[in-house]
């Protein structure tokens, strides 16, 4: 494997109406050796398109080795081309011993993200499959089993959640990030 490139976070202002934030491993493809990479891409392309008010941005660990524009390639070559406007980011990486303990790792990441490009009022929902990245408590977290990947109920329960608008703002639930804290 590549080693990895540490690179600032793409942060960019943006007036995005919703952002999901994507992991890869779990959630793109099954957690097996011998499951296709991205085989799952085609349930994230049918999401966005029933969903196109929604921005994505990177939460994967791949992010640390692969640039913004290989990440967006992956993310939708063989059929999800006419998506690549929709990538916006890839969230900040932080050390993870330096997280409050009331806060957890990726969920930091995102807020993160959120907060330095002046979305942190915008509704947002991760897609995920360890659990233990974000707090018990996480409204925000959709997640996914990693023996399995996006499966097509995940995907009817996340355009649900994207639809309707139950994906929530940060304000709802007084997450805010300072700085200092971190």
């Amino acid at each position: 494997m590549a080693r990895p490139v540490k690179r600032k976070a793409r942060v960019e202002s943006t007036n995005a109406a919703m952002v999901l934030f994507l992991d890869f491993d779990g959630v793109l493809h099954p957690e097996s050796e011998d499951t296709e990479l991205f085989c799952r891409t085609p349930r994230l392309w049918r999401i966005l398109r029933t969903c196109p008010h929604v921005s994505v941005v990177f939460s994967t660990a791949w992010r640390e080795m692969y640039p913004m524009k290989e990440l967006v390639r992956l993310a939708t070559e063989d059929g999800g081309e006419d998506l690549k406007r929709r990538f916006i980011g890839v969230t900040p990486q932080i050390d993870p011993y330096s997280i409050p303990e009331d806060l957890s790792w990726r969920e930091t990441e995102c807020l993160m993200w959120l907060t330095q490009s002046g979305n942190l009022e915008t509704p947002w929902l991760a897609l995920d499959d360890l659990d233990y990245l974000f707090s018990p408590s996480c409204p925000n977290l959709h997640l996914t089993d990693f023996n399995h990947g996006l499966t097509e109920a995940d995907v009817h329960k996340v355009i649900s959640r994207l639809s309707v608008g139950t994906a929530q703002t940060n304000a709802v639930h007084n997450l805010t990030i300072s700085s200092a804290r971190l």
